[in-house]
């Protein structure tokens, strides 16, 4: 799995839950037609995607943005690894949307946080990718193959979450309140059989690639991180390094 801060935190928290309990409900008895799952067009929630918001994020998290700052990080790595800020809505979602994810599933991610630790997030999951992502997640191969029987044949279709969610010393505080793939609302006993194993899962995920969050709070238009995060977290945002 891609050691990338944005794509094993914000994403895997929620949209990662939208594949695990996706992929189970493939096997429920109630089979999803394709017309229904092939929804591509992901729920807006307001949220402006822009190049402006991704270089904001980008120097707010301390990512080199000038070919000076990347030799800075080369001459002191340990300036680059902790980080500590907050994001806004825009930020996170530019972010998120314009980022090189090497088998990553989403697209056109968008997020909005609001107040208690509440966030919502749409997108599109594309299945020609979910494999991996399955298997990030420690899935058997058995159940694997189940879920990419029944899915081969869709392309891609959107999915929305809405929950709470916050992180201390890599235990992961999750609540879904609402969970659609496509335009099928996902069962709420579906969502509390399988939570622990996600939150444990997500968890595993950061701690074996390195990272260290002592804390993530989100509260209204806003997320605020205290984190120790890999040098290799580096690689995704390299492309926007601007060579005057």
């Amino acid at each position: 799995m891609p050691k990338k801060w944005l794509v094993t935190l914000v994403i895997l928290l929620i949209a990662g839950l939208a594949v695990f309990l996706a992929a189970g409900y493939f096997l429920g008895n109630v089979p999803l037609a394709s017309a229904i799952m092939g929804t591509n067009k992901p729920r807006d929630l307001d949220v402006e995607i822009t190049a402006e918001s991704v270089y904001s994020g980008l120097e707010k998290m301390n990512y080199p943005v000038t070919a000076g700052e990347l030799q800075q990080v080369r001459d002191n790595p340990g300036s680059f690894t902790k980080m500590r800020t907050g994001l806004n809505n825009e930020e996170v979602s530019s972010l998120l949307a314009t980022g090189q994810r090497e088998n990553f599933p989403f697209r056109l991610v968008q997020v909005r946080f609001g107040p208690g630790g509440t966030v919502q997030t749409s997108g599109i999951l594309y299945t020609e990718d979910i494999s991996r992502l399955l298997q990030d997640f420690g899935l058997s191969n058995d159940f694997l193959d189940k879920v990419m029987d029944y899915v081969e044949n869709i392309d891609s279709f959107s999915y929305y979450a809405e929950g709470t969610c916050g992180i201390t010393n890599n235990v992961i505080d999750l609540d879904i309140e609402s969970l659609q793939i496509g335009r099928i609302n996902i069962p709420e006993d579906l969502i509390t059989d399988n939570l622990g194993s996600i939150e444990n899962a997500v968890s595993d995920v950061l701690v074996s690639n390195g990272y260290d969050i002592r804390e993530l709070t989100i509260s209204e238009d806003r997320v605020d991180l205290d984190v120790d995060r890999p040098l290799t977290d580096i690689l995704p945002w390299l492309d926007f390094i601007r060579y005057e």
